[in-house]
This record gives C-alpha cells, structure tokens and sequence, in this order.
C-alpha cells in the first residue's frame, strides 16, 4: 500500500527519528528534494532547519536556492538564512545580485570578509554561468568598477602594489 510522504514523516516524528534519518528514509525511496521540502513545508518545518538538514546531507547549495526559489522566498530572508548558516559568500551575493545591490556594495561585503574574489567568482561561474576573464593578484590596493550600459558587459579592474592587473571580468 502507497503510504503518503506526510504521513511517513508524521510517523517518523512521532517516534522521535531525526530529520537527518528523514532524509536518508527519503533518499533510499528516491523522493525528489521537491517533494522533501513540500513534505518539510506542510509539516511546518522552519527554513533554517531545512537548510540544516540539507547541509548535514550534503545537497549542494544550488539545489537549496532552487528549491527556496521555488517556494517563493524572499531575497532578504534567503540572505539572514545563509547567514546564521554560514553559507559562502558566494551564495550571499547571488542573493545580493537578485535583490538588485549595486555591484559596489556586493565587492564591499567580498571585502568585509575578506574572501578570495577568485575563488568567489570561480563559485559565482560554476553555479550561475558566468564566463570571465580572470587575473589575479590578492594583494589589492583599489577596484575599479565599470558597467557597459550599451553591451550589457561588466567590467572590472584593480591594482596591486606591484601594479598588476588583478580582474578583469566579462558577463
């Protein structure tokens, strides 16, 4: 007999099995990560454990914004929940990138952080396809900032104290 999702989870949380044994029960029946997070929505489930709990099963963070894309998240709150959740920066400027910042303000929070703008981007290109042009020297003295408005093209450029070229992106 097909028993419902909602009523597997309710029995595995009435016998007090972990979200972690939820999902592996989940996985070995090849549900979608869809159908677990509807089955987490109808049963209430809050969105920061949601991400705990594909974080501990190790669903990569592509998948995670596609499934709060689809639930409809806001921006700011995919943010806060990355945030308390340690996810890269990486992820937070997509965010910040949907939420319409200004690329200034993304390079600052990079900056803030003090993460390897390389690597970053080299995260940014694999999960968003972004195609770049990429030389690179860690130690930064500026940034220059510049958009084609006509080409749609992103430009940007800095210095380092041995006057290299540190980026030059195209997207």
């Amino acid at each position: 007999e097909k028993v419902s999702i909602v009523d597997e989870f309710k029995c595995l949380q009435r016998n007090k099995v972990s979200i972690v044994d939820e999902f592996k029960c989940l996985q070995r029946e090849k549900v979608s990560i869809v159908d677990e997070f509807k089955c987490l929505q109808r049963n209430k489930v809050s969105i920061v454990d949601e991400f705990k709990c594909l974080q501990r099963n190790k669903v990569s963070i592509v998948d995670e914004f596609k499934c709060l894309q689809r639930k409809k998240v806001s921006i700011v709150d995919e943010l806060i929940c990355l945030q308390r959740n340690k996810v890269s920066i990486a992820d937070e400027f997509k965010c910040l990138q949907r939420n319409k910042v200004s690329i200034v303000d993304e390079f600052k929070c990079l900056q803030r952080n003090k993460v390897s703008i390389a690597d970053e981007f080299k995260c940014l290109q694999r999960n968003k396809g972004y195609y770049y042009l990429l030389i690179y020297c860690p130690i930064f003295t500026s940034l220059d900032l510049k958009i084609a408005d006509s080409t749609h093209n992103l430009h940007i450029s800095g210095r380092c104290r041995k006057h290299h070229s540190i980026i030059i992106f195209k997207f």
